[in-house]
């Protein structure tokens, strides 16, 4: 209830997405997986694959930021790096990414 009213259902299905988003924020927790850093000019970036507890994920960090750049659903850990690549050379458009070494986690 909003002061004493009954919310509209419109009102009520944006609080419950706001509360979703904010799970969502903290889980799913990765188990393992894999992660780079990427750094170009004024850029640096940090590249994850990993498996979740509900399935693998791609998922590519700002690091200078803070946020996220994008985290979406992969088919496998191999699915995962490569959208991850995908991701950091389209948003770092003007200079070309330097090799990305991967590394296994936990190790």
């Amino acid at each position: 209830m909003l002061g004493g009213l009954q919310a509209h259902p419109r009102q009520r299905a944006i609080q419950r997405d706001k509360r979703v988003a904010r799970l969502l924020d903290m889980f799913p927790k990765a188990n393992f997986g894999f992660h780079a850093d990427v750094e170009t000019k004024g850029h640096h970036l940090r590249l994850f694959s990993e498996e979740t507890t509900v399935g693998p994920v791609s998922a590519v960090f700002d690091v200078k930021a803070k946020k996220w750049v994008s985290r979406e659903w992969a088919d496998d850990l191999e699915d995962g790096k490569r959208k991850a690549l995908e991701i950091a050379e389209a948003f770092i458009k003007q200079h070309p990414l330097p090799t990305v070494g991967w590394k296994k986690y936990p190790s």
